[in-house]
Formats: structure tokens, C-alpha cells, sequence
């Protein structure tokens, strides 16, 4: 039996597979020809290079009933690029295949596997000089009928009104990453969503949710802040100005990051970057009516990860009081959330 498929000396082989192969196909006749053509004088045709290894071998192989998996065979001694086609199947004919359980589990002709059912089964290759072989184990299950799991990459997405976010969601099986997905949302005036593309509209929080074509879902949260750049803070009646060094995660002053202050849960307050004498500091200029007793606290907004920031001093509002200067800055420390 001599197998279809043919590959060139040195580089990795591919076969196909339909036929169990448990022994040797000896290719070559008596009279020093084969396939009908004498022999190239360059070539003895004891000594052609034999299998030496085979890709992903010792290893475990998993398969889906049905599925096809050829695998890459490697010759020692000779380049198989220097040898003619017909060269090249005597060579290949010299691998033994065989699989544990017959044609039960998988059909093995040679380099190629096919999964025929459910089950773990073992394949031996070697090859005729009996110099070499290997092994691997293949384990093969029912091909499930859609995806099994959909994930999304984090839990809490933070955007500012008028941004932005590509969410890509994870599908398992991978052939089932291009399953058709339904993208919602909770609260459109909010966050609308389209193909994955979450565009924030208006402050506050809402729910995407994305589901599979066989009802399994994954959500995250998008809170929605405002776009603390364009904020004024005006009508207030007192006001407190703090001098603050940043630091982000142990980074001082990290990129694309953006600073505000609160009194409550109420924004009073955007953080200005500078630089004076050569010193790098943020200035809050804090607005209140109540001249002493506000709480005062501080956020921040990664613009880069979509994360909000933490941090973990507040103060007490008291009219017209400078918290920090440039020789001596008052420290925030803060935390992305995760």
C-alpha cells in the first residue's frame, strides 16, 4: 500500500487519514529499481535516512469525535530535499503506526489521526530499522454542540462621558470564538453597547451583559464619571487650595491619570497638574458653603486602563486653609481598582 502524500526531504511531512497502519509497506523490488526507475548512483537504498522523531510526541493529544490531526515527522542523515519523490515514500514507508485500541478510539495511517469516538487511546509509531520510536496519548471527546463558557476580561469597566471601549469576550470551545454573541445593556441613557463597543453617554452605572447563541452570559459593570476636565466649580462661598505629591500604585505621577476632589459623594474640585521650580505637584482648589466641617476626599481616573483610583487620606474642610506647599506637599497615595 504506498499512501498518497508526498513532502520534501528536511522540512516537517503531512499525511491523511482514513486507513489503520500496522506494519511496514516495503517499497522496494529486487531488481534495484523502484516504481519502475533505476536507482540515482548518489543513492544506496540500504542506507536511506529513516524517521527519527515526530512532533508533539510523549505528550497528551485532545481531540473531538471527527476531528482530523496530522502530525510532523523529521529523517536523520540525508536532506530529504535531496531526494526525488519517489525517494521520499520509501522513506515515509518506513514507519510503523499503530493504535491501542484499533480503529475503537482513533484510525492512524502512518503521520495522520482521525478521532473516531469518545475515549483514551495510545499510539506507538517507530520505524523499520527499529532504532527509533515513540508514543502519544490521545484523548477524545464528544464535540460539544455550542460553546461552554463566554468570559469577559474584567468585572468593573470606569469610563468618562464621551469615551470609548472595544470589550472582546473570551469563547470556549475556540471554535466557537466567532459564535454569534447578543450584546445589552441595563441602562442605555447611560452606556449603550453595539458589537462590543461600549460608548458612556451620561454619569452613573449600568450592566453589559453579552450572551451566546446557546444562552450562557457574562456582564460587567460600567460606571460612567464625568468628564472632570471641563468642570467648574463656581457658587461656592469658601474655599481650601491643597499642594499634593501623587502616587498610583507606588508610581509617582503616572501617565494619562486624572485628579478630583469630593465633598460627600459631590465633585468640588479638579486637580490640576504643575510643575514650579522644578517640582512636579497637583493643586485642588476646593469649593464649600459651609465654612468649616465639609469631609473632604480625593478620587482618580486612569484614562488609559479605565480605572478608577483610590485613595487613602481625607481631611476636614476649613475656609480658606492651604493644605501642603511646594517645599512640603501633602501625600496621597492611591490604588487602581482591579
Amino acid at each position: 500500500m504506498i499512501h498518497s502524500w508526498f513532502g520534501k526531504i528536511g522540512k516537517q511531512t503531512k499525511l491523511s487519514a482514513v486507513v489503520l497502519m500496522t506494519a511496514t509497506v516495503c517499497l522496494l523490488s529486487a531488481c534495484g529499481e523502484y516504481f519502475g526507475q533505476e536507482w540515482p548512483e548518489e543513492f544506496d537504498p540500504d542506507k536511506l535516512p529513516s524517521i527519527t522523531s515526530i512532533d508533539g510526541l510523549n505528550n497528551t493529544i485532545n481531540m473531538y469525535v471527527g476531528d482530523e490531526l496530522t502530525m510532523n515527522a523529521w529523517v536523520g542523515s540525508n536532506q530529504l530535499s535531496a531526494l526525488n519523490d519517489s525517494l521520499q515514500r520509501i522513506v515515509m514507508s518506513r514507519l510503523y503506526a499503530r493504535a491501542d485500541k484499533g480503529d475503537t478510539i482513533v484510525m492512524v495511517r502512518q503521520l495522520s489521526l482521525k478521532a473516531m469516538s469518545a475515549g483514551t487511546d495510545v499510539v506507538t509509531f517507530s520505524n523499520a530499522d527499529g532504532d527509533w520510536s515513540g508514543w502519544c496519548r490521545v484523548a477524545v471527546s464528544e464535540r460539544p454542540s455550542g460553546p461552554s463558557s463566554i468570559t469577559l476580561p474584567r468585572a468593573i469597566l470606569t469610563l468618562m462621558e464621551g469615551e470609548s471601549y472595544k470589550l472582546s469576550a473570551a469563547v470556549e470551545p475556540v471554535q466557537y470564538a466567532d459564535d454569534d454573541l447578543t450584546w445589552t445593556t441595563s441602562n442605555r441613557s447611560v452606556a449603550g453597547v453595539s458589537n462590543g463597543m461600549v460608548t458612556a453617554s451620561s454619569t452613573g452605572s449600568a450592566t453589559i451583559t453579552v450572551t451566546t447563541s446557546n444562552g450562557l452570559s457574562a456582564s460587567v459593570t460600567v460606571v460612567v464619571l464625568p468628564d472632570w476636565s471641563h468642570m467648574v466649580i463656581t457658587g461656592f462661598r469658601y474655599e481650601s487650595i491643597v499642594y499634593a505629591r501623587i502616587t498610583v500604585d507606588g508610581e509617582p505621577f503616572p501617565d494619562s491619570c486624572m485628579y478630583t476632589s469630593l465633598c460627600g459623594d459631590e465633585y468640588r474640585g479638579f486637580g490640576a497638574e504643575r510643575i514650579a521650580r522644578g517640582i512636579t505637584y497637583v493643586v485642588f482648589r476646593v469649593g464649600s458653603n459651609a465654612g468649616r466641617g465639609d469631609g473632604i476626599s480625593f478620587e482618580g481616573y486612569d484614562k488609559k486602563n479605565h480605572s478608577r483610583i483610590t485613595f487613602d487620606k481625607k481631611f476636614t474642610f476649613v475656609a480658606d486653609e492651604v493644605h501642603g506647599s511646594l517645599s512640603n506637599l501633602y501625600e496621597l497615595s492611591g490604588t487602581r481598582e482591579k
